[in-house]
């Protein structure tokens, strides 16, 4: 007898604001048995953010932002990033959210495939692109960020060499970071350690 795959049966709004919905999600496992999953969902055909690997060339300096994230209830420091607009280019979100958040604009050399964020706790996925910023193009004029009304972002360059220190040290004084930068940051580290 073939085992059966799991498998989606019904998802249901509980509720929802002008961002976030809240779902209960019905659902068969791989023994037959229904079961009931709660998760998290955008509104408004939002599921997908772009987050941005920018790098100032030639010094290999990454740009950050630190900005208070009511959630987390602290300052995190975190790649600039954010939602990808329906009927928008991963590419053109990733420079549009760039330039918004940091002032910075610069050449997209790679992108990164969509993965969940926390997929057991949301649908929300997220890609990442890669971006090369000239800095000798900011020179003689600083990048001048527009970020939204609602945001305080502070914008911070982060030599790559030094990334991990770095983000220990605002650990240590009561920030939050983002995991998926803390991963880049140690990885970077141990590949460092193997060259």
């Amino acid at each position: 007898m073939e085992t059966p795959l799991p498998k989606i049966l019904s998802k249901d709004c509980i509720v929802s604001s002008k961002f976030v919905e809240l779902g209960s999600i019905a659902w068969q496992d791989a023994h037959g048995n229904t079961r009931h999953w709660d998760c998290a969902s955008r509104t408004g055909g939002h599921g997908h953010a772009v987050m941005i690997i920018a790098r100032l060339m030639p010094e290999r300096s990454l740009v950050l932002v630190r900005q208070f994230r009511p959630p987390a209830g602290k300052f995190c420091l975190e790649f600039p990033a954010g939602l990808v607009e329906p009927g928008e280019d991963l590419t053109s979100a990733a420079l549009r959210e760039l330039s918004e958040e940091t002032g910075y604009t610069g050449k997209v050399v790679d992108t990164i495939p969509f993965g969940f964020s926390s997929a057991g706790l949301t649908d929300e996925t997220i890609a990442g692109v890669v971006v090369e910023i000239d800095s000798e193009h900011y020179r003689d004029c600083p990048p001048q960020a527009h970020p939204e009304a609602s945001e305080d972002i502070e914008v911070l360059l982060v030599p790559e060499t030094t990334l991990r220190h770095f983000l220990q040290e605002r650990l240590a004084d009561g920030d939050g970071t983002d995991a998926k930068l803390l991963v880049y940051a140690y990885a970077l580290s141990y590949l460092n350690q193997k060259s």
